[in-house]
């Protein structure tokens, strides 16, 4: 009698265990592109990219003050270092006013943005925190492993997390579509990322 009871509570916890890793790979890690949602699908392929340049020979070498890298960028954006860290825009007028005067303006624009985040959280920590809903992927990126996720507010974005000597970056790209040519400059400038040793 205890050998059935036994044996249904193994068989039981079986399934459980099963069921849990089963939900936790289709909702966390994809295995396969097809997988996963339109825009993620993008951002990852993109990012896949991001080892071979796609740099113009009129871009200029940029290394902000707080963050160990370096990355080249076309001469028509705007650069903005921040407390938070570094903001790439177009450059229109509506973005030099909004360099100048940030408090003037709400939401998030279009463009560019790195920052180091809290260096003892995983990118999968950090996601799952603040984004625990949000379809994620792993890829690799500088050598190592990435989380990119992708998702839409007032403009869509793709956001890039990971680790590089013992911090945490984050990268994200917001544009007005995924045809916007801004998403492929930005993309580019991804891709001539250098860390400084």
């Amino acid at each position: 009698m205890n050998r059935k009871y036994i044996l249904g509570f193994l068989i039981l916890a079986i399934l459980v265990i099963t069921g849990g890793v089963y939900i936790w790979k289709i909702s966390f890690v994809p295995e396969a592109k097809n997988q996963l949602p339109g825009s993620l699908q993008k951002a990852v392929s993109q990012v896949e990219k991001a080892g071979t340049p796609e740099v113009g020979s009129d871009w200029k070498p940029y290394q902000p003050k707080k963050l160990q890298l370096t990355f080249k960028y076309p001469p028509n954006l705007l650069i903005q270092e921040t407390s938070d860290g570094i903001h790439i825009y177009a450059n229109t007028p509506e973005n030099r006013a909004f360099i100048q005067n940030p408090s003037e303006y709400e939401g998030s624009r279009p463009g560019m943005s790195f920052r180091l985040i809290d260096s003892n959280q995983t990118p999968e920590d950090f996601a799952q925190k603040s984004f625990p809903d949000q379809p994620k992927a792993t890829v690799t990126l500088f050598g190592g492993k990435a989380l990119v996720l992708a998702g839409q507010g007032m403009d869509q974005w793709d956001m890039i997390l990971f680790s590089h000597d013992h911090a945490l970056y984050q990268i994200t790209i917001q544009y007005a579509s995924l045809n916007d040519p801004a998403r492929k400059t930005f993309y580019g400038i991804l891709s001539s990322v250098h860390f400084l040793q």
